[in-house]
């Protein structure tokens, strides 16, 4: 049975969400092997989750290294006291601090930018964060459901609220797409909304190439 426009509904889509997770992620996708639950356990400093330095580690280590370092702080934590949502407010910036001091030791002098006192703050700063609208030649895009939608130019907490898309500075929010779906030319295929902001972006991108090569002549 096909889903109609307002899906299955909440109970049974939090059932199947459930089942995804004990039956597939836990032991599939998840870093855990199937005899031990270990990898979740974020205090144990010996578990592998913080101690395997390998390229090919399961736990997306390199990244984290950028969101503790520079320090993005890109995570993905509760919604907000004033809104309802995914995940709870246990997962919050302070239980993703705690880990990034585990994962990386101070090692011979050298300190990860998180223990130096380095956040998000001093990424914004530098940056201009929400407010960095004043750009030559750059597209936003971002999926309506994605979940660092709320770090960039259409974040619905942007005071003010998110930047207006323009001719010369496009913002596009794919409706009911999640992260990164227009870099698959294929998801255009099937989902007109993404195609629609594929079209645009690459439109745009033709443009600019073709004003670039106009100037340089």
């Amino acid at each position: 049975m096909r889903p109609g426009p307002n899906g299955v509904g909440l109970f049974k889509s939090l059932d199947n969400y459930a089942k995804w997770w004990r039956d597939f992620y836990l032991h599939g996708d998840g870093a855990c092997d199937d005899k031990t639950l270990d990898c979740y356990n974020t205090h144990n400093v010996t578990s592998d989750l913080f101690t395997n330095t390998t390229v090919a580690n399961p736990y997306n280590r390199q990244w984290m290294w950028l969101t503790c370092n520079e320090a993005f702080e890109y995570w993905q934590v509760g919604a907000p006291e004033s809104t309802v949502g995914y995940p709870p407010r246990f997962f919050n910036v302070e239980y993703y601090r705690r880990q990034c001091l585990i994962m990386f030791p101070e090692m011979n002098g050298h300190k990860v930018g998180m223990a130096k006192g380095i956040r998000a703050t001093n990424v914004n700063h530098h940056t201009g964060g929400w407010f960095n609208t004043n750009t030559t030649r750059l597209i936003w895009v971002n999926g309506e459901y994605d979940p660092w939608r709320s770090l960039s130019v259409a974040s619905d907490f942007r005071p003010g609220g998110p930047f207006v898309s323009t001719e010369d500075r496009p913002s596009f929010v794919i409706p009911k797409a999640s992260h990164c779906q227009d870099l698959i030319m294929h998801n255009g295929v099937v989902n007109q909304g993404v195609k629609k902001v594929q079209d645009a972006t690459i439109k745009k991108m033709k443009e600019w190439v073709r004003d670039f090569h106009r100037h340089k002549h």
